[in-house]
């Protein structure tokens, strides 16, 4: 079982009470590590004529983000299959939501316009059953897991759950959790999780600004310093009708800064979970010396340390020093190595500590973080 963190408002995988290992989402050649919720609804919406220019266009860009993995939704039957290839040529793995599973769930009667059959294809990373509210909910996901399982011995499954409701049992009955946990309004901010994944929130009232653009890029640090190091899941490519979370406005052309910055984002979430993944945020103060307004934060676990360091401003540069102790967390400080943050750069600058010090060089662009490997 694996559980994802906080899908409105993806870090270890588990909740508290919840028994499992960590593992992203797919096999070690194939693992998710990045995955995005698309709406097929607004794609159907831009095209009408059923052509999916929309959804190719979309795709092609999700892989050039570096994205893994789409969690698909109200996904028409006779739009599957011409999906299904389009995913497969761009090399992307479906989450597919099972519309007869969701209102099952829901407590709903089986629409006219569900997919009747559950089709089968290695592009398929798994199924998405429902959302788990409440005892009644659970019970009801819990029958359409085993029928999709009956169909599909070995498939993967995925519910949202309130965070209420998570227990070691009911966590266990599924695959992958993922973790609701109600938020503000503000999607910018993320609410607190207990699981390895991360969700970033795409949109606002001034999403085309660039401030809000680097926001994400902070928004993803600030995830990584609370430990959500697993992986990410972007919630909303395309902004439904009547709500503003989306990475792109419905039928918007997606420009080349979000591209950008989606891309740079779902490298570093790759690169650094080899680093941090099993880390946990401890408690850190630099000395007194250090540049304020910089956030510092040491993860840790028995010997293996790393610090994180973020510009939490979205319009200004942050240039100086982190200063700190050579002891950290119980043990003495030798040197601290550069994490590249960027696939094509080879090995990191090394920083030796000197005089009882070490002394961390800081120069960040807006929303920017930097990584650093202690030894």
């Amino acid at each position: 079982m694996t559980v994802l963190a906080a899908w409105s408002a993806m870090v270890a995988l588990t909740a508290p009470g919840c028994a499992g290992t960590t593992r992203p989402i797919g096999d070690d050649a194939g693992a998710i590590h990045v995955g995005v919720h698309y709406s097929a609804q607004v794609a159907r919406r831009c095209s009408p004529q059923r052509n999916f220019d929309l959804v190719k266009r979309d795709f092609a860009n999700i892989k050039k983000m570096k994205i893994d993995a789409v969690l698909i939704d109200d996904l028409q039957p006779d739009d599957v299959d011409s999906v299904l290839q389009i995913a497969a040529e761009d090399e992307l793995k479906l989450i597919l939501a099972d519309p007869e599973a969701v209102n099952r769930v829901r407590g709903l009667s089986q629409s006219a316009n569900t997919i009747t059959r559950l089709p089968e294809s290695k592009v398929i990373g798994g199924y998405y059953l429902g959302h788990v509210v409440d005892s009644a909910t659970f019970a009801r996901a819990r029958q359409e897991a085993a029928r999709v399982q009956s169909v599909h011995p070995g498939a993967a499954t995925f519910v949202h759950m309130d965070a209420s409701m998570i227990s070691d049992e009911r966590a266990r009955a599924f695959d992958h959790v993922i973790v609701y946990s109600p938020g503000g309004t503000d999607s910018h901010k993320q609410s607190a999780s207990n699981g390895g994944f991360q969700t970033l929130r795409f949109g606002g009232e001034n999403g085309d600004s660039d401030a809000t653009i680097r926001s994400w890029l902070l928004s993803f640090h600030r995830g990584l310093a609370r430990g959500q190091s697993e992986g990410l899941l972007i919630e909303g490519f395309r902004t439904l009708p009547g709500e503003k979370v989306g990475l792109v406005h419905q039928d918007a052309p997606l420009s080349p800064e979000r591209i950008t910055m989606v891309q740079r984002i779902a490298t570093r979430a790759k690169l650094w979970r080899k680093v941090l993944t099993g880390l946990s945020p401890t408690p850190l103060v630099p000395l007194e010396e250090s540049l304020a307004s910089v956030e510092v934060t040491l993860l840790a676990r028995g010997t293996r340390r790393c610090i994180l360091v973020i510009n939490p401003s979205t319009t200004d540069f942050a240039r100086g020093e982190v200063v700190l102790p050579v002891e950290l967390n119980g043990s003495p400080v030798v040197r601290a190595v550069v994490v590249p943050a960027d696939g094509a750069a080879g090995l990191g600058e090394v920083i030796r500590a000197r005089q009882s010090r070490l002394v961390i060089p800081v120069v960040l662009a807006p929303g920017d973080a930097a990584l650093f490997d202690l030894f």
